[in-house]
């Protein structure tokens, strides 16, 4: 059968038209950006994207050889649910959506982005469970999901996630005990679990953290003693332990005494170990928890 001149001449165009506006882009790719405009009412975002426009004039959209390795809306506005199309994004090195009014689960499909390595949602309305495989996202240095209504248990596979430099997770509803498997995570600097319903003790793994710089567990439901080879841990300078059942810790103990924290609180009473004082210390710490300015909102 003959195909009439016109066609054989109209498809290049269109072809061409698509590379002009979306470059490499996917068609599935495309799809994945237009099903979270959609579904997160992209027409009142604070800033909407143009979608009859190239997508690398889309805000927060970066592209790379035309694939999309980062996506950043915070504070834009987003209402609604994140798509489970997400997963097709294979390229994605960072999503940050924080901010925002997201809604529902966090999808299964998130853990599809094998390239993943910043994945930020705090400060939205998502509720159920972690997903359970999160530790597929092997490459992953930055998870921040503090500030939403996420329930069930930090799964046991997060230690499995070796890349891991942060975990902020506090002021949630997250329900049972500390995993042992944190303890393995030897890159980790920040752990920031504040504000949630986690109970048992804290395990003594955690003392093995030699890189951890601050750790956050304060208004949990945590007891027993925290072990002194954490308290020792050589870069820790914050720990915030008030609002659980620990036993006293005696700040006249020689593992606190000589340990170098710049702020240690514990049960309502703030301890500068080097200035060797006690009190409420003038002044706002720098400290940045779950509840104060996010740090890179163009990450």
């Amino acid at each position: 059968m003959n195909v009439p001149n016109k066609f054989v001449y109209v498809l290049p165009v269109l072809f061409l038209l698509w590379q002009t506006m979306h470059g490499n882009t996917s068609s599935k790719e495309r799809n994945a950006l237009i099903d979270l405009y959609e579904l997160t009412g992209g027409a009142n975002w604070t800033r909407p994207w143009p979608v009859s426009e190239p997508i690398s004039t889309w805000h927060g959209v970066v592209l790379e050889n035309g694939k999309v390795v980062s996506i950043s809306l915070f504070d834009n506005n987003l209402l609604g649910e994140i798509p489970e199309s997400i997963g097709n994004l294979k390229h994605l090195k960072i999503l940050n959506l924080a901010f925002n009014s997201l809604e529902g689960q966090i999808p299964e499909e998130v853990v599809m982005l094998k390239n993943l390595s910043i994945l930020r949602l705090g400060r939205n309305r998502l509720t159920g469970p972690i997903p359970n495989k999160i530790n597929e996202l092997e490459n992953l240095t930055i998870l921040e999901l503090f500030d939403n209504k996420l329930i069930g248990n930090i799964p046991m596979s997060i230690g499995k996630m070796k890349q891991l430099n942060k975990i902020i997770l506090s002021k949630n509803r997250l329900t049972g005990n500390l995993p042992e498997a944190l303890g393995d995570l030897s890159n980790l600097e920040n752990l920031e679990l504040s504000d949630n319903n986690l109970e048992g003790g804290v395990p003594e793994s955690l003392g093995k953290l030699f890189s951890l710089q601050t750790l956050v567990l304060a208004e949990n439901r945590l007891s027993m003693k925290v072990s002194p080879s954490i308290l020792a841990l050589p870069k820790l300078q914050i720990l915030y332990l008030q609002g659980n059942q620990f036993e006293v810790i005696n700040k006249n103990e020689p593992y606190v005494e000589d340990i170098d924290f710049s702020f240690f609180r514990f049960e309502g009473e703030i301890i500068d170990p080097r200035r060797k004082r006690t009190g409420i210390i003038a002044g706002k710490p720098k400290i940045r928890l779950a509840d104060s300015l996010f740090e890179d909102p163009n990450n």
